[in-house]
């Protein structure tokens, strides 16, 4: 499911591309663009993403995004554990 704070962003394809950018980039030093190759995004998406998240801090809803992106990240990782043991 979609983290509440991002549900603002009312063009579906491109918050579930951001979502998935993310969280491909939490840990990982590759720029914006060579996640969007990796993920079979489109291109443009690169410079969207920065500046849906500049505009996340303008209006002080990054936080909420943050810990949202956090929270679905430990829950993938959990559930991704949870499979390795069964």
């Amino acid at each position: 499911s979609v983290p509440t704070p991002l549900l603002g962003c009312t063009d579906p394809a491109l918050r579930n591309s951001l979502l998935s950018m993310a969280l491909a980039k939490t840990g990982n030093q590759d720029t914006w663009m060579t996640i969007c190759l990796q993920l079979n995004l489109p291109t443009t998406h690169a410079t969207r993403i920065g500046s849906y998240l500049r505009h996340t801090h303008t209006r002080g809803t990054w936080p909420a995004v943050h810990a949202a992106l956090d929270n679905l990240i430990t829950v993938l990782q959990a559930d991704s554990t949870g499979r390795r043991n069964t």
